[in-house]
């Protein structure tokens, strides 16, 4: 059975990519077929295990063009493709792939929330950005920036709901990411039948050995993932780092990533006077993991973190606000990590200063966090994968 993974922009090193290639490696080796990708945008980050078969859409400003429709469906009968995972660019021509005999697997890789932070984002930035502007626009982004949870989630249920319906409507399964979700999706969208909504984890490869993997811990406070602004607040990190850097003289803080916050972020670390912070950019995040003492996560949202799971192979705890379900089930708060209540920095700083100064605690948080890793492994997420796969074939 020919599988093929639609993505936004491929290859990559975040998550979806990471998640995708550890499949499609797990289905060739099991003889589930050839896997490929269909991908939007030529991605900038190729990986030693990143698919070589891929497909770009001939139109690279509109995805849902009749250009890119008409390509995927041509692809699609060219390729004998079975089963498409849609990794997220939801598109209206997911209707037309039945004709082509190919089923769909639509994949939410962020929490159900996700849209609606999303529009309440919008409205601070428009806001933010509205000193200078004309009377009357300024007085429309001051309303909905005073009602902005109102109106983050009517746009939400004026634009995004109906249009996540029809994609579900069109996919023979919609998969989330942990069980919690399913049951905020399905509230979210007020759906009456959710007998397509199902959970499955993203997988990772957890090493079979005796305990942890050898690390070489040389207390270092680690960041890995995006840099951007509105959900990442890396940001936080930094004013949260410069309130311990002066005590603890022998940490560091790395931040291993990139993007459109960098420059940023680094102007605000000389600001702040910091002198043991290291922005390195876009890397092989496993030596950093390997010499991490702990993983802190500093965001306004966050589906289910691969980072999460990548930290706790090297027996690195994490610490994180509870911004949706997904984190909440990832860390157990005081067991494998900690879960802070949004946003509160005094506790935040209290939880991570406890870490720092106990070492021995630390260490067993990280050897928790590892023992926990079984459920995520590609053995067994992927016979999940395989099973669904069997389901909707018959359900044809």
């Amino acid at each position: 059975m020919n599988i093929a993974f639609f993505l936004f922009t491929y290859p990559g090193i975040g998550g979806t990519e990471t998640v995708s290639n550890l499949l499609a490696e797990w289905f060739t080796k099991k003889g589930g077929g050839d896997c490929c990708v269909i991908a939007w945008k030529r991605g900038e980050h190729k990986t030693a295990n990143s698919l070589t078969d891929i497909f770009y859409l001939p139109d690279g400003n509109n995805i849902d063009s009749d250009a890119n429709v008409e390509a995927i469906l041509e692809y699609v009968t060219k390729k004998q493709i079975r089963v498409i995972i849609n990794q997220g660019p939801f598109w209206k021509g997911t209707k037309r792939l039945h004709t082509a005999g190919c089923r769909l697997i639509s994949v939410l890789h962020y929490a159900p929330s996700f849209r609606i932070d999303n529009n309440r984002n919008a409205i601070d930035r428009l806001y933010n950005n509205s000193e200078g502007k004309n009377l009357s626009y300024r007085i429309k982004t001051l309303v909905r920036h005073s009602f902005k949870d109102f109106f983050s989630k009517r746009d939400f249920y004026r634009i995004d709901a109906p249009f996540f319906r029809e994609v579900l409507e069109n996919s023979d399964a919609f998969v989330l990411l942990c069980p919690s979700y399913v049951t905020e999706w399905k509230n979210l969208l007020k759906l009456r039948d959710d007998r397509l909504l199902l959970s499955i984890h993203n997988p990772i490869i957890v090493p079979k050995v005796n305990g942890t993997i050898k690390t070489e811990k040389m207390k270092t406070l680690l960041f890995v993932g995006r840099l951007t602004a509105w959900d990442k607040r890396v940001d936080r990190l930094l004013y949260l780092w410069s309130e311990l850097e002066s005590k603890y003289k022998d940490w560091k803080l790395c931040v291993v990533g990139d993007g459109e916050e960098r420059k940023n972020l680094m102007t605000l670390a000389k600001e702040l006077q910091l002198e043991r912070v290291e922005f390195v950019g876009y890397k092989d995040p496993r030596p950093y993991y390997r010499n991490a003492d702990v993983l802190c996560m500093t965001s306004s949202s966050e589906g289910y973190p691969m980072v999460v799971l990548e930290a706790a192979i090297y027996g690195c705890p994490t610490i994180a606000y509870g911004v949706s379900s997904g984190i909440k089930e990832m860390i157990e708060d005081g067991g494998t990590g900690f879960v802070i209540k949004p946003f509160q920095k005094e506790e935040y700083l209290t939880k991570l200063r406890w870490l720092m100064d106990n070492q021995s605690e630390r260490e067993a948080m990280g050897k928790n966090a590892y023992v926990r890793l079984s459920k995520y492994d590609i053995e067994t997420i992927g016979k999940q994968w395989i099973a669904l796969f069997n389901k909707i074939r018959v359900e044809q």
